[in-house]
């Protein structure tokens, strides 16, 4: 019963992985520092999934890819003033 919730879980977090992806990505098109704070997000839920079905390559690009937009959420801000990340939303 337990591994039954546990893959229903797993299957829907992979569809809000995706969607806050594609937000993500939407908003830094758009010129949005915030994008990388949805991609943020989708790489912890990604590593979520990846830990769970055991894919360690997945876990191991998706902890990267969050590194590397925390790294670029930096950078974007230092001509804007530096703003913390929940100022993002202001």
């Amino acid at each position: 019963m337990l591994a039954a919730i546990g893959f229903w879980l797993v299957a829907h977090l992979d569809w809000l992985a995706a969607i806050l992806e594609l937000i993500g990505f939407w908003l830094i098109g758009r010129k949005k520092r915030k994008g990388f704070v949805f991609c943020m997000f989708c790489s912890v839920v990604w590593v979520i999934v990846a830990y769970r079905i055991k894919l360690y390559g997945l876990l191991v690009i998706a902890i990267l890819c969050a590194i590397t937009h925390a790294r670029n959420y930096r950078k974007w801000g230092k001509g804007n003033g530096r703003k913390l990340l929940w100022e993002v939303w202001k």
